[in-house]
């Protein structure tokens, strides 16, 4: 079990949910001055870039999803497959996963979950478990990606997403989770919880070198919900428990604690924040204990389920990782 020491959100249209969260979110996407954005260089890399960005398009079903691959130049030969949490865009939160996976010589690919984006298929399930197989259809058709030596990495529900996936798919090296839940915990507690936890002086360096205003409109993104493919989406967000509702649909159809048993002898990294209110580390702990091959845990002291997602160490815990079984 690996014990790290280790933080990030994203201006938004609010609608439903509870009014004091909401004017808390207000007040700091209004209060943080700074607007700077780490993505430029990773989306338009200069040619003396040590890496390149290449733009595609998923097929999943009947429709596409967008979406990027960035390659180092100087590669190991290895590839991963990163899927997105709840109302998170495909990039922006995870620049420094990318970063250091493109340092450590690994290829990246990410996509929009159903729901997210310019994906136009709603987020429910049936259908959001097409998504991870869909890309990685795609991944294996790309002239320079060795199929035989591809990782998946999902964020909260991406992570259930990857452990649905990684049981029926051939080739698959290494599964990485970050706060994923079996369970959604959204009632009021926890989202306050969630937010005060947000708001420790440890996130302010973060903050300087991220992009608040960004990091805080995470949480107001636009998703489209809905109970099945064949019903008329919903927008909602973050603090909309309409959001809760699909997600905690998809988690049950998901699986990811029968999923986790099913892995057999694929290595599994589960990350998870040890003030996590959305998705508690005991969850965590749970689906760790349901796997079955090689395996670790990292919980990050200090860091919940937002913070977590710029802690440089559950960073470093994933790169070790995928450099160990790619």
């Amino acid at each position: 079990m690996l014990d790290l020491h280790a933080p990030w959100m994203p201006v938004a249209r609010p609608n439903t949910g509870n009014p004091l969260w909401r004017g808390l979110v207000t007040v700091l996407s209004s209060s943080v001055p700074y607007s700077l954005d780490p993505t430029p260089g990773l989306l338009a890399p200069a040619d003396e870039a040590l890496h390149t960005a290449t733009r595609i398009s998923v097929p999943i079903g009947d429709h596409t999803s967008p979406g990027w691959i960035f390659t180092p130049k100087r590669g190991t030969g290895g590839t991963v497959l990163l899927a997105h949490g709840t109302t998170a865009e495909k990039t922006l939160p995870y620049y420094f996963w990318i970063r250091e996976l493109l340092h450590a010589g690994i290829r990246v690919m990410t996509f929009e979950l159903d729901g997210h984006g310019d994906n136009p298929r709603p987020l429910c399930c049936p259908g959001l478990d097409d998504n991870v197989p869909a890309a990685l259809r795609f991944l294996r058709e790309q002239p320079d990606v060795d199929p035989a030596r591809i990782g998946l990495i999902g964020v909260s529900l991406g992570g259930a997403c990857v452990l649905n996936a990684a049981p029926n798919e051939a080739g698959i090296k290494a599964v990485v989770t970050v706060s994923a839940p079996y369970r959604l915990s959204l009632d009021e507690w926890n989202r306050l919880s969630e937010a005060l936890g947000t708001l420790s002086p440890e996130v302010l360096p973060v903050l300087m070198e991220a992009t608040p205003n960004k990091l805080l409109a995470f949480l107001q993104t636009q998703i489209r919900v809905a109970p099945s493919l064949d019903h008329l989406p919903e927008e909602a967000d973050m603090l909309d428990p309409r959001t809760a509702d699909a997600v905690n649909r998809a988690l049950r159809y998901l699986n990811p604690l029968d999923n986790a048993t099913r892995l057999g002898e694929t290595p599994l990294l589960v990350i998870n924040g040890e003030w996590d209110n959305i998705s508690p580390p005991w969850q965590a702990a749970e689906i760790y204990e349901r796997a079955t091959g090689p395996k670790s845990l990292a919980l990050v002291p200090r860091r919940n389920h937002f913070t977590v997602m710029v802690s440089r160490q559950a960073v470093e815990a994933a790169v070790h990782w995928f450099r160990r079984w790619l």
